[in-house]
């Protein structure tokens, strides 16, 4: 999202055109786009709601063809009606939680602050970015209840407590209501060409001054009404801004290689999680383990604190009656026998013939040649969903793989099932993986990266605690497979990310308030905490992002 030159429009105040005749607003607004604005409010106070729905798809329509943002001010029903891609509110408007609500996720949501509690306050609740009220005095953004002018230094500080703020959140892991860590902050009132560049350089420096933590704030943009607006040439009173403005706040710019207006999709996949999440607990879907002697009791413990049910059979004699009833098969192969491999194919034809999910653990899978041959002939002659495995399960498939003849494992190797050294590209690697074998593939590890050979997401949640006891990876495959038994065979994505995040953010919430003494209280909390996890938890404490 680019803020560096924010429009807030005001139809009262606009210029004549060259012909004597008063200019319309969307020809002053595209104008005001050719010359460098790069996200427009439509803020008007005195039109009626008939009036404001036509004005609005007149506006809204020049921003779509020129990729900008558009945003309504204060009128959620104004939003709404025309679809606009967010709104920006005050302190005597909807609340944050209520706007968040009727708007959803994808939609952007900015608030005026008049204070550093009122920016505290929206960083918290999950404000997009901070508009400060006016810096200077002006007769278009008028204080409420007589609020002096903020000046630099009542806007330095309101920067310096929301950069705080980001890093405490970022430090503590800790998202909440957020799609992200980061809240741009800008300001208004009285902004021209001719101080700009001042204001932004003083806000700057006594921010640094102000900031003991070398957190270097830096305004995100300004915002201007009649220093555009009421220009003759509204083009080229942006131009002047933008030419000023853009270099002095280009770290805040987003990469070029995103839309200005391109769905945040990591915002998009959390949706999904969540959806995920409720569905599990609503549908409890029946999940089928062949799975290792170790690991039978607590993987069935944790798909029933995830909501599922579990299933434990592994007899060659009844996996075609049990694979039909069931919503998901998971294969995990860590005490591999003859009779169970059969086992394991059989079921594996079911779900197939049923187009059911698979998720497959190659536990150990570098460790023997055994191990090796039964996980490619898996994965070669049946459709895996999900192929979830250690750095050095998934890292040990790579030579397996016709187009990895440059790909460096890095120090990744298996010792017996667990994983040993480091992959030198991860997300490689896991890339590669999955379009050899048309899997989804979720690989564990200090950071957890998920594939399906297109789409590469990084999850950051759990701790070290999670290595101290047998199976946690097992159980995480488990868990898995309840998300994949109601989002169905072509959503591995979203099933590896909802799983392997509620795994470890059960760990988290495990250690957090002083129960775990070692590994043994370790593995009860964390079941419990497996158990607890609610919607706003998840969506609260989750740390991952499409990359």
């Amino acid at each position: 999202m680019d803020l560096s030159l924010y429009l807030v429009t005001d139809s009262g105040l606009l210029a004549q055109s060259g012909g004597g005749e008063k200019r319309d607003l969307p020809g002053t607004v595209a104008a005001a786009i050719r010359g460098g604005v790069s996200i427009v409010q439509l803020r008007e106070k005195t039109l009626d709601t008939r009036s404001f729905v036509l004005l609005a798809h007149g506006v809204k329509a020049v921003c779509k063809a020129a990729a900008v943002p558009f945003l309504v001010n204060d009128r959620l029903d104004i939003a709404l009606a025309v679809d606009s891609d967010g709104v920006h509110i005050g302190q005597d408007d909807m609340p944050l939680k209520d706007a968040r609500r009727l708007l959803g996720m994808d939609k952007i949501i900015g608030v005026t602050v008049e204070t550093v509690e009122q920016a505290l306050n929206a960083y918290r609740q999950g404000a997009d970015y901070v508009g400060t009220s006016a810096i200077f005095e002006t007769t278009t953004k008028v204080h409420p209840h007589g609020v002096p002018a903020l000046g630099e230094e009542g806007v330095a500080k309101i920067l310096v407590a929301i950069k705080a703020e980001e890093k405490r959140a970022l430090s503590l892991g800790e998202l909440g209501l957020r799609k992200r860590f980061e809240c741009p902050v800008i300001t208004i009132g009285g902004i021209n060409s001719t101080n700009v560049a001042k204001l932004l350089a003083e806000t700057s420096a006594l921010a640094s001054a102000i900031d003991v933590a070398s957190l270097s704030p830096r305004l995100s943009g300004v915002a201007v009404v009649s220093a555009i607006i009421s220009d003759h040439d509204p083009e080229l009173a942006a131009r002047a801004l933008s030419t000023i403005v853009r270099p002095l706040v280009e770290s805040h710019l987003p990469t070029p290689s995103i839309s200005k207006i391109m769905p945040d999709k990591t915002t998009e996949l959390l949706g999904k999680v969540l959806a995920a999440f409720d569905k599990v607990k609503a549908d409890r879907p029946l999940v089928h383990n062949i799975t290792n002697y170790v690991v039978m009791r607590v993987s069935a413990d944790a798909i029933l604190g995830a909501g599922g049910s579990p299933l434990m059979a592994h007899s060659p004699r009844e996996m075609d009656d049990i694979v039909s009833f069931v919503h998901c098969l998971v294969i995990n192969i860590g005490t591999l026998s003859d009779p169970w491999i059969a086992a394991m194919k059989m079921a594996a034809t079911k779900a197939n013939t049923r187009r059911i999910p698979i998720v497959l653990d190659p536990v150990g899978a570098g460790a023997t040649p055994y191990r090796m041959e039964t996980v490619l002939d898996l994965l070669r002659s049946y459709k895996v969903s999900i192929l979830k495995g250690n750095q050095g399960e998934i890292g040990s498939l790579v030579k397996h793989c016709r187009s990895s003849t440059d790909l460096d494992t890095g120090s990744a190797s298996s010792r017996g099932v667990d994983a040993a050294g480091d992959l030198a590209d991860p997300v490689r690697v896991a890339t590669t993986v999955a379009l050899e074998f048309g899997a989804t593939v979720c690989m564990s590890g200090a950071v957890d990266y998920i594939s399906d050979g297109n789409v590469v997401v990084k999850c950051a949640n759990g701790n070290d605690q999670l290595g101290l006891i047998t199976g946690t990876g097992c159980i995480t495959s488990a868990v898995i497979g309840c998300f994949a038994g109601v989002v169905g065979v072509d959503e591995g994505i979203v099933a590896s990310v909802a799983g392997t995040l509620l795994i470890g953010i059960a760990a988290e919430l495990a250690v957090r308030e002083n129960r775990v003494r070692g590994p043994a209280s370790f593995r009860t909390a964390l079941f419990d905490s497996i158990y607890d996890i609610d919607r706003e938890t998840l969506a609260k404490r989750a740390k991952f992002e499409v990359l």
